[in-house]
Order: structure tokens, then C-alpha cells, then sequence
């Protein structure tokens, strides 16, 4: 009975993580025909650098479906990435979610120096339109 709650508390290692967020949502998918690489090959070679939309089409891509990343299949990892790796995954993908207490009070700072800047020119506005 211990050694079943050890398995429970360890990663199992058939298990696949998001490297930026944990997640265990994820989905692969095969690249295929890139039209942009046809075209360009087939501006620069001709007809036959049509071919060149083939290049990479078997690559695999893993995308996860919680935070939406798309990798390469040798991104993927066995093991979740720690807290904090997923903290500055998450404030480099949501700033405006993290910001710190000064930027905030900082904001605040200015928007109330815009606003008594402003406020005697839409009195003075107001007064003359009446």
C-alpha cells in the first residue's frame, strides 16, 4: 500500500508535458504541403521548385491545447517544467496580468496628472459653448 502512494507522487515517465506550461493536453499533427515554400521556389527555379512545398512535410508538431504553443516533437519533455518556469512562461505570455505593484502606481500617477491637465480645458470648452 506505501509503495502504491510513491507511484502516485512521482511522474509517471510514459507521460508527455508542455515544456512551458505542464499540461498533458496535447496533440500531434503532421506538417504538410507549405505553399509559401512552393511559390518561392517556383518564382526563383520554375515549375520544378514547386517541389520545394514538400520540404518539411513530414515533420511532426505537438500543440498544446492549454496554452496553445505549437513545438517540435524534441521539445516535448517527460518531466513538468517547475513553478517557476511556468510563472515566467505565463507573465511573458500575459504582461499585462503581472505587472508589478509600482507599474500599476505608476499608471495611476499618470492618469491623474492627465486628468487635471485636461480638466480645465473641457471647463473652458463647456463655458464657451454655452
Amino acid at each position: 500500500m506505501e509503495n502504491q502512494n510513491e507511484n502516485q507522487n512521482q511522474p509517471q515517465s510514459d507521460q508527455v508535458y508542455c515544456p512551458f506550461c505542464g499540461s498533458t493536453n496535447l496533440i500531434t499533427n503532421q506538417k504538410g504541403f507549405g505553399a509559401g515554400k512552393a511559390l518561392t521556389g517556383a518564382l526563383l527555379t520554375g515549375g520544378i521548385g514547386l517541389l520545394a512545398g514538400f520540404i518539411g512535410s513530414k515533420d511532426i508538431k505537438v500543440t498544446c491545447m492549454h496554452c496553445k504553443e505549437t513545438i517540435g516533437i524534441e521539445g516535448i519533455q517527460t518531466t513538468p517544467p517547475s513553478e517557476e518556469l511556468k510563472r515566467e512562461f505565463l507573465k511573458a505570455r500575459y504582461p499585462e496580468r503581472y505587472k508589478s505593484r509600482e507599474d500599476k502606481k505608476n499608471e495611476n500617477v499618470i492618469m491623474i496628472i492627465i486628468t487635471i491637465l485636461l480638466l480645465p480645458i473641457i471647463l473652458l470648452m463647456c463655458s464657451s459653448i454655452s
